[in-house]
């Protein structure tokens, strides 16, 4: 069952902040976020975008701030795809294959 093939990722975006006022003897504080949006253009191509925010400089105590996005470009094979959905089959396996490279 290889219903999707990964074909490329691109990095669009990579912003790094440093917190100028960070206390470096109180406690630190990093929050993480991350987020996906699929997009399929069409039948049997997609767009799979993650981004992850790591830190802040307005809230809390956190030494940086940090966002990356990476877009992870997919396609879709009908007939390898044991009757699954496009977007079913990209959901967890996209993610799974782009986190690396994330990361």
């Amino acid at each position: 069952m290889a219903g999707i093939s990964f074909e490329d990722f691109i990095v669009s975006e990579v912003i790094y902040t440093k917190n100028l006022q960070y206390d470096f003897n109180a406690e630190s504080a990093l929050e993480s976020d991350l987020k996906c949006k699929i997009s399929i253009s069409n039948d049997s191509n997609a767009e799979v975008e993650l981004q992850c925010a790591i830190g802040s400089i307005e809230e809390g105590n956190a030494p940086f701030k940090v966002k990356v996005t990476i877009v992870g470009m997919f396609s879709y094979d009908e007939d390898e795809s044991e009757g699954i959905e496009f977007e079913n089959l990209l959901s967890p396996n996209a993610i799974a294959i782009l986190f690396p490279y994330l990361r």
